[in-house]
């Protein structure tokens, strides 16, 4: 385990501070909203890659220091993800910002539709504690590339992190665009009575309802990312030995504080028996050394987090723990190592509770229709994992299951597709970002139809100006009704085109004689 260092003093900001400066962020963001050039919204998203570059080693001396992060996950799991995430914005700007040009149908052939991109305005970030680099600063960079102006409000539980966040947004950011408060529940709470024009939280399912609450008194919008108890389905019909190496993986990375980690897994009694003398295996050959030992393994964030773990652990009585002992736990370090438990009673906190940590039942279920009732008598999940050869027992299990998102033979690494989209549905939470994704998410897709004044005349839509009474105004009709019923493919077609001029010019000549 890494030295313990002495956490900074986080000077959290009072409500009159919070005050002051959502109203000098809102001024700026009034009058600059219509006018952020392309220009500057790459000039601060180059500043963000550069204030991850220029300090990773300040940046990997505080996950370490505040989760026990080595480097290899912390350039993995959080800045090497965070910078691709701005290089993908940079490059991908002109595309995203430029207007698109939907299909037509034919009564609008002549007039010019499009869809523009504008920005929502002064938006707010809620990161967590678990991943406090990539959980702030990836929304922050679709944020930025969509325009806004940008409250941070990193975790004060990474206390290292956070102090980290403050200093290089300061130096780095344009603080007309981007400003960070530092604090806890008091200051979030000062935080969510002010007016913002999008919120992304990403925490626990009790403060998500407490932030929808809050910005619904303002009707804002609001992206929540809540995580849930994601299920991981093995089917007879695998390998046990690679099934064992992705789930420990994914499971211990950062000690099991991961909100798309396996929460439990759905096998039949043969498979259990497989994947726990194949886990033994596997946590020998990841850490040859002991775990304990291993510079590549977390720890939990602080005692009240270990505590809760150990309550987990109390209160899933009559179960059998068959790898990993209580007696391995390190109250000082904060040390929990992977626990296996099988005959969890089903209404054990361990069973409700998203478990966040590195304690992993298994539930034995000996068909499909089995695991799929099992998954879906709980809350909609964030993650499902399902392992099976067989394309139609997975797609049968997505077909019949609902969760934020789904990985087939592997474990969380749908999350890192730039292509993806990242969040949850139901429980696990509200809306998505990731890439286009975030991009989309602060922004407004504004419509805009423009009609020319010159040509066709206005006699040409006289078919939609009063009277229609009377028989010789039937042909309006007539005429709207095929316009209206008709429509051009995204394919050009001349034969659409030239009837439509064939009608206008037909509704130009009658509306010449009827006048």
């Amino acid at each position: 385990m890494s030295e313990v260092v002495t956490p900074p003093e986080l000077v959290f900001h009072t409500a009159a501070e919070i005050q002051d400066l959502t109203a000098e962020l809102r001024r700026h963001t009034e009058s600059q909203l219509f006018r952020q050039s392309l220009a500057k919204r790459r000039e601060q998203l180059e500043a963000l890659f550069h204030m991850i570059d220029n300090h990773r080693a300040e940046w990997q001396a505080a996950l370490s220091a505040d989760l026990n992060k080595c480097t290899h996950e912390s350039e993995m799991c959080e800045l090497r993800p965070v910078q691709r995430e701005i290089s993908t914005a940079l490059a991908q700007l002109d595309s995203w910002c430029k207007p698109k040009y939907p299909a037509k149908e034919l009564l609008y052939t002549t007039m010019t539709l499009e869809t523009r991109s504008t920005p929502l305005g002064m938006v707010l970030l809620v990161g967590p504690w678990n991943y406090p680099v990539r959980l702030l600063l990836k929304p922050l960079a679709g944020a930025l590339a969509a325009g806004n102006t940008v409250i941070l409000k990193p975790s004060e539980l990474a206390v290292h992190t956070a102090a980290l966040v403050q200093r290089l947004v300061a130096r780095y950011l344009d603080p007309a665009v981007c400003q960070v408060v530092l604090g806890g529940a008091a200051q979030t709470t000062s935080l969510l009575t002010h007016q913002f024009d999008h919120i992304l939280f990403t925490g626990s399912g009790r403060v998500g309802q407490i932030v929808l609450r809050a910005a619904a008194e303002f009707l804002t919008p609001v992206t929540l990312e809540l995580g849930g108890k994601s299920p991981t389905v093995v089917l007879d019909d695998v390998d046990p030995l690679v099934v064992a190496r992705r789930i420990v993986w994914g499971k211990m990375l950062n000690a099991g504080q991961t909100c798309v980690a396996p929460d439990y897994i759905l096998c039949s009694a043969a498979m259990e028996t497989k994947l726990i003398a194949t886990m033994k295996q596997v946590l020998t050959e990841f850490y040859p050394n002991g775990l304990r030992r291993s510079e590549s393994y977390c720890r939990i964030i602080n005692p009240r987090g270990y505590q809760r773990l150990s309550e987990l652990v109390a209160t899933a009585k009559d179960s059998h723990t068959v790898i990993g002992d209580r007696s391995e736990w390190n109250d000082n370090e904060r040390f929990v190592p992977l626990m296996v438990m099988t005959d969890v009673p089903e209404d054990s906190p361990l069973m409700q509770e998203e478990i966040f940590g590195p304690l992993l039942p298994i539930v034995r279920a000996e068909t499909t229709d089995d695991m799929i009732a099992y998954i879906n008598k709980r809350p909609h999940p964030l993650s499902l994992y399902v392992f099976t050869n067989n394309r139609a027992q997975s797609d049968r299990i997505i077909g019949h299951t609902k969760s934020g998102s789904v990985c087939v033979n592997d474990i969380a690494m749908q999350i890192e597709a730039i292509s993806l989209p990242f969040g949850g549905v139901g429980a696990s939470g509200m809306g998505c970002y990731n890439s286009i994704y975030t991009f989309n998410t602060f922004s407004h897709v504004r419509s805009v139809a423009t009609n020319p004044l010159r040509f066709p005349p206005d006699s040409a839509w006289k078919v939609r100006y009063p009277p229609f009474e009377g028989s010789q105004n039937r042909w309006k009709e007539s005429i709207i009704t095929y316009l209206l019923s008709s429509s051009i493919p995204r394919r050009f077609s001349w034969g659409k085109l030239i009837t439509f001029f064939k009608v206008s010019v037909l509704a130009t000549v009658l509306a010449y004689f009827l006048a």
